[in-house]
């Protein structure tokens, strides 16, 4: 039947408290790519078309971001949600499934 209304709940907080620090960021002047770049290139963070090479431009623009560190705790909170978030693409963020690789 989906997903429960409080893990909604907090997604929709978590993503009020990062659109927050964006704002104060933005308006410090510190560089945030996914607000700042040409409209073409923001598909890249928000619809996650699967498209590696628009998953990589969009982790390489994070680089610089001011935000970097609250929006990859953002994404990994939440791996429903598409997009790049913190320089992480879909795949990078979810959780893998079956064995753990056994290790040396």
């Amino acid at each position: 039947m989906g997903r429960p209304l409080a893990h909604d709940a907090a997604r929709d907080l978590d993503r009020v408290v990062l659109d927050a620090e964006v704002l104060a960021a933005q308006n410090d002047g510190r560089p945030v790519p996914c607000r700042s770049v040409p409209l073409a290139l923001t598909s890249a963070w928000v619809d996650a078309d699967d498209d590696p090479r628009s998953d990589a431009l969009a982790a390489l623009a994070c680089a610089g971001c001011a935000v970097l560190d609250a929006c990859r705790t953002f994404g990994d909170r939440h791996p429903e949600v598409r997009g790049v978030y913190g320089g992480r693409s879909d795949a990078q963020r979810r959780p893998r499934r079956g064995r753990p690789r056994k290790t040396a």
